[in-house]
């Protein structure tokens, strides 16, 4: 797994849709790298997803609404 230092994942989650984005801090300023939607009934839990979402990156923060 890559760790990106300056990077955080956002997540929107929800019973029929969870949106995720991973974004990058530099210079004060925010850079979304990916997106995705989601249809959660595809997927067991949260942590699945992440795992597709993620491909092999760890991001130095999340958070989820």
């Amino acid at each position: 797994m890559t760790a990106l230092s300056h990077c955080v994942l956002a997540g929107d989650v929800g019973g029929s849709k969870t949106l995720l984005a991973l974004y990058r801090s530099q210079e004060g300023q925010l850079e979304r790298l990916r997106e995705a939607r989601f249809a959660s009934s595809d997927f067991a839990g949260l942590a699945e997803m992440l795992t597709v979402f993620l491909e092999g990156v760890a991001p130095a923060a999340a958070g989820f609404g």
